[in-house]
């Protein structure tokens, strides 16, 4: 029997408890949530790690030959040369929130522009030597950027229009051409390259040229592939005088978000410049060289993640997910940080060796391997810093993060590194060690922000606009009715939207006095959803006192609901409102307040009251009760129960 009893007793007892069930579930939410942001960084650090290499390749041949002014030009270049991710911004404006036809003037403003700003940096460019002089910079590395630069000149075209297409085919989500064509263009440079430095002889000045030649063919793929592909016939039908009608436009939107995307990336720059100002310029300009390529090698994984996050943050706010969109938070930064972790601690493991595939100069090889901690500290930051900004951009705050990496950067990064460069010898390592205090304060500041979130108030409602042009254009779809007999005040009153309850009260104000099935106005749905804010927001905007005496189809009114619902605030609100005295027009009409008026059960509010304390909290029940007395409020007559309802229906 006992043995029986056992059985029964384990048979009936679940083998996964329900908190090892839900931990279970979570846990299966985070692994699925880690392989759709692999799926999707995947593709983005294939992408980038393609398109910076050419940056690589040609530092990689040059290094062997003159690496600290091709280092140098390449700093300069970074500072003058035209940044594409403006453009990325306005096509994806134009693409999303405008029209397909905006979307290809735009490109083809971008071209046009981006032509004509070319034309002062080959100017700035052909005069680099001048500048570098001027600036106080050494006189051989002044000379060989001189050179390196003047043949880098015709690569300044071809770049900005690589640059139009790149963003022109992101954003419409098409990457598998960029991919592509990145692809063939980095094996193409590869061999030019090769051809040109060593089979030609032509030097530095053949490792100029060839970007030159692998950015024109990339520029003639992804052109062949717009014209002749069915993905873009929609968004591109050719170039127009369209494209040339709006130049000021798209300059005065342009200049702006290149600004501020140039200031982010400028600060890094800096370093190499200001590294040619140190006692042995060369050996401290091609260490900085080697250092930035690398940190920006590694970056791209992080990039990769940043880039994912943001995408899924604002994918998951969007559909109303906010513990997605925390799910997904938290799975970056797991990803970012193991991530950082040991790719940098396997950097450092093999810092005596980084230094040779740039160059064969002893002392730069050494002095990369003493630095080489340093840096895995910074590329660590970074990548933190990287996945937290993509949160806040997919949080939709572009603006707190501008203004957290700026002032990060200009404001406590490079003035920490002038201080430990210059003033308290560090030399070089200084330089980095300032970069890692500004970063660290990004990540620390992004953090902070991101730990702080409240997920369930993020979620945007991208309708809105929509919406307010749906209403100028025809108010009376405020009224139409729906599910239930709810109508779009009901819906918004029920969801606490206290924004479009004002504009829909603004345009359609009578739209107040619309009732559902259940002969509920939207002052009783807001009331019984406990949402105080648009309670406030109807009170406020009630023109007749005889809305408060509405009953719903038990012949509550708002009051009595409120006062079920054991909201004082709410209560409170409607007690104290603009018709809590009532013209006499009212009161030939409804001879009962709506502080006294009966429900079917012949009860008042302060009935309800007296019925329900018993399941209240003792403190809410006496403040009702008092907010009730002050009011005015009485007990109605039980016995009027059943012979009231008809009475109630009339009034209603």
């Amino acid at each position: 029997m006992d043995l029986g009893n056992k059985t029964r007793t384990l048979l009936s007892t679940p083998l996964i408890q329900n908190s090892e069930k839900k931990k279970w579930g979570q846990n299966l939410e985070a692994v699925g949530e880690l392989k759709v942001q692999m799926r999707l960084a995947g593709p983005l650090v294939m992408f980038s790690f393609l398109q910076y290499s050419f940056q690589i390749i040609s530092v990689l041949f040059v290094g062997h030959l003159s690496l600290s002014g091709a280092s140098m030009v390449t700093s300069f270049a970074g500072v003058t040369a035209v940044n594409g991710k403006c453009i990325g911004n306005i096509l994806w404006t134009s693409l999303r929130s405008k029209t397909i036809p905006y979307a290809r003037q735009t490109h083809a403003e971008s071209n046009a522009c981006l032509v004509l700003i070319s034309i002062p940096i080959e100017v700035l460019w052909i005069y680099t030597e001048h500048i570098f002089v001027v600036i106080g910079q050494d006189k051989d590395i002044s000379s060989q950027a001189g050179l390196y630069s003047r043949w880098l000149i015709p690569s300044i075209v071809p770049y900005g229009l690589m640059q139009c297409q790149f963003r022109f085919l992101q954003a419409q989500n098409n990457v598998s051409p960029l991919m592509i064509s990145t692809g063939i263009t980095s094996l193409v440079h590869v061999s030019a390259c090769w051809s040109l430095v060593f089979r030609f002889g032509l030097g530095c000045k053949g490792a100029a040229l060839a970007n030159s030649i692998s950015y024109w063919v990339n520029v003639l793929i992804l052109a062949l592939y717009i014209r002749l592909s069915s993905a873009c016939k929609k968004t591109w039908t050719g170039f127009s005088k369209e494209g040339t009608e709006n130049l000021f436009g798209f300059l005065s939107l342009g200049v702006p978000s290149a600004l501020m995307v140039c200031l982010e990336f400028w600060s890094y720059e800096f370093l190499v410049l200001m590294s040619g100002f140190l006692p042995n310029p060369k050996l401290e300009t091609s260490m900085m060289s080697i250092s930035l390529n690398l940190i920006s090698v590694f970056f791209r994984i992080p990039f990769g993640f940043a880039s994912a996050v943001s995408t899924r943050v604002s994918n998951e706010l969007g559909a109303r997910k906010p513990q997605a969109a925390r799910l997904a938070v938290h799975v970056a930064i797991f990803l970012a940080a193991s991530e950082g972790l040991l790719v940098n601690l396997s950097a450092v493991a093999v810092k005596g060796v980084w230094g040779y595939l740039y160059t064969r100069d002893e002392d730069v090889v050494t002095y990369l391997s003493s630095v080489m901690p340093i840096l895995a500290v910074s590329n660590f930051m970074d990548g933190m810093q990287a996945v937290v900004s993509g949160t806040a951009r997919g949080c939709g705050w572009q603006k707190i993060d501008t203004l957290v990496n700026l002032g990060a950067c200009y404001l406590v990064g490079l003035p920490c590194a002038v201080l430990l460069t210059f003033f308290l010898g560090f030399g070089g390592k200084g330089l980095w060690m300032g970069i890692i205090c500004g970063s660290g304060l990004q990540a620390l500041l992004l953090l902070s922000i991101t730990l702080c979130i409240n997920w369930e108030r993020q979620s945007p409602d991208d309708r809105t606009p929509t919406i307010l042009q749906l209403i100028r254009a025809n108010r009376d779809v405020i009224r139409v009715k729906g599910r239930m007999g709810m109508t779009a005040l009901h819906w918004v009153a029920q969801s606490g939207d206290i924004n479009l309850l004002a504009e829909f009260l603004k345009a359609c104000p009578e739209s107040i006095e619309d009732l559902t099935d259940k002969f509920e106005a939207a002052l009783h749905v807001a009331v019984k959803n406990k949402k105080m804010d648009a309670v406030k927001v109807i009170v406020d905007w009630l023109r007749y006192g005889w809305i408060l005496n509405l009953k719903d189809h038990e012949a509550n009114t708002a009051l009595h609901a409120a006062v079920l619902s054991a909201e004082p605030q709410t209560l409170k609100a409607l007690l104290h409102s603009q018709w809590t005295v009532e013209p006499v027009s009212q009161t030939l009409l409804y001879p009962q307040s709506h502080k006294n008026a009966w429900n079917l059960e012949g009860k008042t509010a302060l009935d309800v009251l007296n019925e329900q304390q018993g399941q209240m909290n003792p403190q809410i029940a006496g403040e009702t009760r008092k907010m009730l007395r002050i009011a005015g409020a009485t007990t109605g007559d039980p016995s009027l129960g059943e012979s009231s309802r008809l009475a109630n229906r009339l009034k209603l």
